[in-house]
């Protein structure tokens, strides 16, 4: 019993290193093609509000559909799978909803994340969240069925949902940079859902079973519903402080939101950490701000010197698969 413990520990363990792996790999291949620039903070700030709401909705799956799905489970087999299908079914009516709202509200999102947008930047913000409002909908089905998976001692496939985005992506892009631009990166996130949704789904088909009557008349999702109000609150929480982050860094320069090409050191003495800057930001020259400077370029290359110092690669490129400009490195204090 112990060394199956220890064997599903340790295999979640690399599952979770290989896709940290990945993800670093991929945000090295946006970097590199796309680097960091007005499109591509569009982009993640519109998706990372997104993803917000995705994290939120699979960790209030993971403890509320867990705990009871387990309890009906106890009682019989099949109205288990009744009540999964159920909670599919409310899911799904439930964030079509939010979809819809975020969609109708996108003009007034896009302020509160980026309230320092010229009116032209502001109204393409608002664009990719409707663009990106209605992919919840798989991404509820995906922490449904993460839940299921979960709740019958399956891990592995769950975990793996930032593989699957590493790998989409990466091939989305590389593909599809040279002819579509940065707009590749909406397509990568929407197969990058649609595959995952369908690929857990497969995974969990198992445990569902057909239910003909009202999701919301089951009383095992009236008691799913009733704990996801203080779920969320409790968990939404977390995610305050990603929310200000966003509306304070969008009022920085060009791709000050893409964080994908920036390196920050925290202390002067990391000098070490030069050559994992270059790579993050292969640019021509980097720039350093030391203690007591302000923000701008300095002619300090190469050397930290003494004293604490910031310094934030800023890596841009004119257009996809162009060469690099010059050297668009500046320092921020932080």
């Amino acid at each position: 019993m112990q060394s199956r413990l220890l064997k599903n520990i340790l295999s979640v363990s690399g599952v979770l290193i290989l896709v940290k792996a990945l993800g670093f790999f991929k945000q090295m291949v946006i970097a590199g093609i796309f680097g960091a620039n007005a499109e591509t903070d569009l982009i993640n700030l519109s998706y990372g509000f997104i993803g917000d709401i995705q994290y939120l909705l699979v960790q209030v799956m993971l403890t509320a559909v867990v705990s009871v799905y387990i309890h009906v489970k106890e009682e019989t087999q099949n109205e288990a799978g009744q009540f999964a299908s159920d909670t599919l079914c409310a899911g799904t009516i439930v964030v079509a909803a939010i979809s819809a709202t975020i969609f109708m509200l996108s003009p007034w999102i896009s302020k509160l994340l980026a309230p320092s947008y010229s009116q032209e930047l502001s109204s393409q913000l608002g664009g990719y969240i409707r663009l990106f409002s209605p992919i919840l909908i798989p991404l509820v089905w995906m922490a449904v069925f993460h839940a299921l998976l979960n709740s019958n001692k399956r891990f592995i496939p769950g975990q793996l949902e930032g593989l699957y985005q590493s790998v989409i992506l990466v091939i989305v892009i590389i593909l599809g940079a040279p002819y579509l631009g940065v707009d590749s990166l909406v397509i990568g996130y929407w197969l990058y859902a649609t595959f995952s949704a369908g690929f857990l789904g497969y995974q969990a088909r198992t445990y569902l079973r057909k239910s003909s009557r009202n999701p919301f008349r089951n009383p095992q999702v009236r008691s799913l519903l009733a704990m996801v109000g203080p779920l969320s609150i409790g968990y939404g929480a977390v995610y305050i402080n990603q929310m200000v982050d966003k509306i304070l860094v969008s009022g920085g320069w060009d791709g000050h939101c893409h964080e994908l090409c920036r390196y920050t050191f925290q202390s002067g003495r990391d000098t070490d950490l030069l050559p994992l800057l270059r790579a993050l930001c292969p640019c021509n020259r980097i720039y350093f701000a030391g203690k007591g400077t302000g923000c701008g370029p300095t002619d300090r290359t190469g050397d930290f010197g003494s004293g604490d110092s910031a310094a934030a690669c800023h890596c841009d490129r004119s257009k996809p698969g162009g060469r690099h400009s010059p050297a668009h490195i500046w320092p921020r204090r932080i």
